[in-house]
């Protein structure tokens, strides 16, 4: 029903979709024409509502209503499930989506769906490559106004994110959040394999290296993976054959802890791996020896007499036959 002639045949329209009213510039129609006035004001840039508080100026009286509640912290629209308060009812119809998991928005290209349109129209252009934001400074482009105005306190250096507990002062509130943590001692991030937690996401993947043995990260010198030992010491840890030669060498006449006096350009971790895993070296006492001789062998003590000479001699494989002819081991 209604009280004037006049609307019905305005709320006709509405069932029959028709839009008479057409703007002379981008030639869009409209079902009314008070409809079209406030769409004629997106070309004019007219803006003849203002507000009295902040004075910010809107082209439509029901946006400057809206508007008003940021002043009056009125939120009329309350959510019936988790009783949270909105000031807009799209803002409320958009949170009732977190509950319902509903999304209305699907992209063309790959059909990932999204609970709003602006993350769609956001997503899009992950296909399309484009990058509408583009910085003064710089002039590198966005995609997206929020990854601009991150980018833009490289150059300002603002930092409008403080710690609360230490004052500490964070450029992005993400980082902020990941930094309270140490505050909070806040572990979110557990391994799946052995439970250790950690605060930060990253740490975990690294952390996941260990069970999974990745090795993501090559040495573009000697094309390999196993460059931890250069990070700590700054000496290199790859096993090359000059180096197994030189270690097997030199372990002839000297203990494992005094080989990184003579090649002191690789770490002793590098050096014990070249002894124990590849040449297959076991310790006997000070010295190393090769792993044929048995465990057996290995027990037995030696004559008291022999002394150091005996391990002067039972080094590598070259000296094992003064071992087998001078000494019994039965």
């Amino acid at each position: 029903m209604f009280s004037q002639r006049r609307n019905l045949p305005r709320h006709y329209r509405i069932h029959t979709d028709e839009k008479p009213f057409s703007c002379v510039v981008c030639h869009t129609h409209f079902s009314s024409k008070g409809n079209l006035i406030q769409h004629f004001q997106t070309h004019t840039n007219e803006k003849p509502f203002s507000c009295e508080i902040c004075g910010k100026k809107y082209s439509r009286k029901s946006d400057l209503k809206v508007h008003y509640r940021i002043h009056t912290k009125e939120k009329p629209f309350s959510c019936d499930v988790c009783h949270k308060d909105f000031s807009q009812n799209s803002d409320l119809n958009r949170h009732l989506r977190t509950h319902t998991n509903e999304k209305p928005y699907s992209c063309d290209i790959c059909h990932k769906e999204f609970s709003r349109k602006t993350h769609l129209n956001e997503h899009l252009r992950t296909h399309t490559n484009e990058k509408p934001f583009s910085c003064d400074v710089c002039n590198k482009n966005f995609s997206l106004k929020s990854n601009l105005n991150r980018h833009l306190r490289t150059h300002t250096n603002e930092k409008p994110f403080s710690c609360e507990e230490c004052g500490k002062k964070f450029s992005r509130k993400d980082d902020l959040e990941v930094h309270f943590r140490i505050h909070t001692n806040e572990q979110l991030f557990s391994c799946e394999v052995c439970r250790k937690s950690f605060s930060r996401k990253d740490k975990l993947k690294v952390h996941y290296r260990i069970h999974t043995r990745e090795k993501p990260f090559s040495c573009d010198v000697f094309d390999r993976t196993d460059v931890h030992e250069e990070h700590r010491t700054g000496r290199p840890s790859v096993i090359s054959d000059a180096l197994l030669r030189r270690t097997e060498e030199a372990n002839r006449h000297l203990t494992l802890r005094k080989l990184p006096k003579i090649i002191p350009e690789v770490s002793m971790t590098t050096l014990h791996e070249c002894d124990t895993v590849t040449l297959r070296y076991h310790k006997l006492c000070a010295r190393l020896v090769p792993k044929m001789l048995t465990e057996e062998h290995k027990k037995k003590r030696m004559d008291l007499e022999a002394g150091d000479e005996f391990l002067n001699h039972i080094v590598t494989a070259r000296a094992l036959h003064l071992v087998t002819s001078t000494y019994s081991f039965t």
